[in-house]
């Protein structure tokens, strides 16, 4: 099954880069690591759990 997946996330991404290249949208495309770390960066730069007037 986990090949069946990775499968599916390349075909999904070659297609992402194709569209956009279409579109002439420039595009990033990160792999897993680097995608958890912007997200990571975002939430705690952000942070969109903090209720206001509490730390």
């Amino acid at each position: 099954m986990s090949n069946l997946y990775n499968m599916s996330e390349k075909s999904n991404t070659r297609e992402l880069i194709y569209v956009s290249s279409e579109l002439g949208i420039d595009i990033v495309v990160l792999n897993r690591q680097e995608s958890e770390q912007y997200i990571n960066k975002v939430i705690d730069t952000h942070r969109p759990f903090k209720i206001i007037g509490r730390k």
